[in-house]
């Protein structure tokens, strides 16, 4: 299994050695998307209603979240919104002249 990036402090990136780590990463949004930390900040409540709820639901957003380990990197979903439309602006811009 690829091993998941987190961040400890700025600057340094550590890994995540398995699910049972990043279910516990406080760095992490997936640790209370599972119940591990809670967050009054974050809605756990809709991304459960895209999996259930009880263990079906749990069991059906672990195989979404693996199956997303298992297709590895994305660039398209690397560096942020504002990294990816100012590359799509330049390629734009090249386009046109």
């Amino acid at each position: 299994m690829p091993r998941l990036a987190r961040l400890d402090a700025p600057g340094v990136l550590h890994h995540v050695k398995d699910m049972k780590e990043l279910n516990r990463n406080p760095w992490s949004g997936h640790s209370a998307i599972m119940g591990y930390v809670k967050r009054e900040w974050q809605d756990t409540d809709y991304v459960w209603s895209f999996f259930g709820r009880g263990h079906e639901g749990k069991r059906r957003y672990q195989a979404f979240v693996n199956g997303g380990i298992e297709k590895g990197k994305r660039p398209e979903l690397v560096g942020g919104y504002l990294i990816r439309s100012a590359e799509e602006e330049d390629k734009g811009q090249k386009a046109e002249g």
